[in-house]
């Protein structure tokens, strides 16, 4: 698999006007699908139904993120191209091996030799590509209906590298090597819980990316006319999950092994089975406490089924990530929120609203030990309902 895989995705584009965009540390392997969304320079009137048409592939289909890592063009570019393969109906499709080393290669092909099953595809890159001015972050360029495929290929001795896969994958007998990358087939640990299990207030910038250490996914504003929910999650890569599954040496990117689905604010309601058909994610921080992020969102199932698959925390239950992925460890960190311990904690100490003393720790000590025994039976349900759907084969 080392062979065929790349390991991160890098936008470098030397264009045929002699300027360069991105650079070597222009990784967009957490954030390849903002990508996809962006638009600055090449306005594509289709772009809205082919992001569309991903999402509903994310949620119910498969994909593949593949890229170039080197494509010459008469000597005078040298692109670093990412492209997205999709289709909407999985089962159309099937990875699988072919041969044997150094001849083995890597395909996504058709069930069915008597389909005519197409693949979506895109191109995400810098526009300088082919434009002599525009913005050189990179973007959505092309693709989606007029630009299918009948399968991909993937080689030990080419540029052509896969980043990451969900297709259901058919491995060769007594395969030993690793699995495909966004193959989750085998998730071995997952971490559950609220803010101390997320990394909440971990503002610092990663300096090397100029970015905060929060996961893209969990750290974003709203946009509900485009079907976007507010995602603050606050997922920080160098929480505590992070830094046990590295200790575990579980992997990183695309084929770890583990997950995490923490969120910020969450409260045992968002972890256990209760209203679990009927939930519309975790409150977002803004608006009406009783709502949560998706209420009013048309693409709600959408947005809850690319959730489940690409473990994005706060829109789904937390146990049906256990549901799922059957893990076989889980850390879990929950109930601060059912007592208020964050409004507790900004009263005692907030320069601004705070009283001056801490009485939770004095005079209404025992009012905070009562909501804290409170929420006794509420956990030991959780940690009963989250056992056995560990334990269910």
């Amino acid at each position: 698999m080392d062979k065929i895989t790349a390991k991160n995705l890098i936008n470098k584009i030397d264009d045929y006007y002699g300027m360069s965009c991105g650079s070597l540390t222009s990784d967009y392997s957490s954030v390849w699908l903002d990508a996809f969304k962006r638009q600055q320079y090449n306005h594509r009137a289709y772009h809205p139904d082919a992001v569309a048409s991903l999402e509903r592939a994310m949620a119910n289909g498969a994909y593949a993120v593949v890229y170039d890592q080197k494509n010459n063009h008469d000597n005078t570019s040298n692109p670093y191209f990412i492209t997205i393969y999709w289709t909407e109906d999985k089962s159309q499709f099937k990875a699988r091996f072919h041969d044997e080393s150094p001849d083995r290669y890597f395909a996504i092909e058709r069930t069915s030799s008597t389909s005519n099953a197409m693949l979506y595809t895109a191109i995400v890159a810098s526009p300088r590509l082919i434009q002599s001015i525009g913005d050189c972050e990179a973007e959505f360029l092309w693709g989606y209906d007029g630009y299918t495929a009948g399968g991909i290929s993937f080689s030990e001795n080419t540029s052509y590298k896969l980043f990451k896969s969900t297709f259901d994958v058919e491995y060769p007998d007594n395969y030993q090597g690793p699995s495909v990358a966004g193959d989750k087939s085998d998730i071995k640990y997952l971490a559950l819980g609220d803010s101390y299990s997320s990394g909440e207030g971990d503002t610092e910038k990663n300096k090397s990316i100029n970015q905060k250490y929060y996961t893209s996914e969990t750290d974003k504003n709203g946009d509900a006319s485009n079907g976007i929910p507010r995602e603050k999650c606050h997922v920080s890569t160098r929480s505590y999950p992070y830094l046990l599954a590295s200790s575990m040496t579980l992997g990183r990117g695309e084929s770890k092994q583990w997950g995490t689905v923490a969120c910020s604010g969450a409260k045992i309601y968002d972890a256990n089975q209760d209203n679990k058909l009927g939930y519309e994610g975790q409150y977002s921080g803004e608006g009406n406490p009783g709502l949560g992020r998706l209420h009013g969102l048309s693409n709600k199932s959408t947005l809850q089924e690319v959730a489940l698959n690409e473990m994005i925390p706060g829109r789904k239950k937390q146990i049906e990530f256990v549901e799922k992925y059957k893990p076989k460890v889980i850390t879990l960190t929950m109930g601060g929120n059912d007592v208020g311990f964050g409004d507790k904690i900004n009263s005692c100490v907030h320069p601004v609203t705070g009283t001056g003393t801490c009485s939770w720790v004095n005079s209404d000590k025992p009012i905070l030990g009562s909501a804290i025994k409170s929420q006794f039976n509420n956990l030991v349900n959780l940690y009963t309902e989250l056992k056995m759907q560990v334990t269910l084969t």
